[in-house]
């Protein structure tokens, strides 16, 4: 009679047992599960440091890293540890992205596009951004923010592009002008002023990556003005970005809305 012949079923569960809300630990136990975050803000999420052909995460561990908020998480690797090659990298898990990690006992490598979030990195065209919430200025003459997006570092891959769009809208009988803005690190890459006799327009903008700075040769606004000519600026892309969107009245008796607006990532 034949002996019977057991073994080890793996099992992926919960690490840290629960759906964490803010970074997370790495313990050993956590070999092939999954960490779900769903923290209320943008975080970074450390992977531990790799122990060689023994210990607690040694040649072979691996564990997978699901981001099911609305906010972005950084997948962040140890000072001198390389992931996927590059010393120190990150990876940018974008709202309902995920991938799975493994280590050499060295270095940390990752399997992406584990969900259908626009995929890690944005291979395909990716939302970073949209809101379709109208947003009014009144009452003031003062430039005000009307929305700010951050870009995490290093969203933007090489020769990637950052692209801007949206509806701006006004009152139709205007005492003064209106005007927009958009900004990258609090630099004005695009100004544009309603006269007074317009009542709508379409904001429209794209950045490229070279390196460690953002080039911009489009600066369409239909029906108002094209912006030719190439413009360098020092925002480093390797850093997190802040976009913003800013909007100034001549007449605090006017009104200016920024009725929608989105912020996508494309990289190559």
């Amino acid at each position: 009679m034949r002996a019977a012949v057991t073994s080890a079923v793996p099992t992926v569960g919960l690490a840290g047992g629960a759906i964490q809300t803010a970074a997370y630990t790495w313990a050993a136990g956590d070999l092939g599960n999954c960490l779900i975050l769903n923290p209320a803000s943008a975080i970074s999420q450390a992977l531990p440091t790799p122990t060689g052909s023994s210990g607690n995460f040694a040649n072979g561990w691996n564990a997978s890293v699901e981001n099911v908020s609305g906010n972005v998480v950084t997948l962040t690797v140890p000072a001198g540890v390389s992931l996927d090659g590059v010393s120190n990298g990150s990876v940018t898990l974008y709202p309902n992205t995920g991938c799975r990690f493994f280590t050499d006992g060295t270095n940390w490598y990752t399997t992406r596009g584990l969900s259908n979030g626009g995929g890690v990195g944005l291979k395909a065209p990716g939302v970073l951004y949209t809101s379709s919430a109208a947003s009014t200025l009144t009452g003031t003459t003062s430039q005000t923010v009307m929305a700010t997006v951050v870009i995490p570092a290093n969203a933007i891959a090489d020769g990637g592009k950052l692209e801007v769009d949206g509806i701006v809208s006004a009152n139709t009988s205007p005492a003064g002008t209106r005007q927009f803005t958009l900004a990258l690190n609090g630099i004005s890459c695009l100004t544009t002023t309603l006269a007074t006799t317009a009542f709508g327009s379409f904001p429209y903008m794209e950045f490229y990556r070279r390196g460690t700075s953002m080039v911009h040769a489009t600066s369409i606004v239909p029906a108002t003005s094209i912006t030719a000519g190439l413009q360098t600026r020092a925002v480093d892309p390797t850093q997190a970005i802040t976009l913003t969107m800013l909007m100034q009245l001549a007449n605090a008796a006017d009104s200016i809305t920024l009725d929608a607006m989105t912020v996508k990532v494309l990289n190559k």
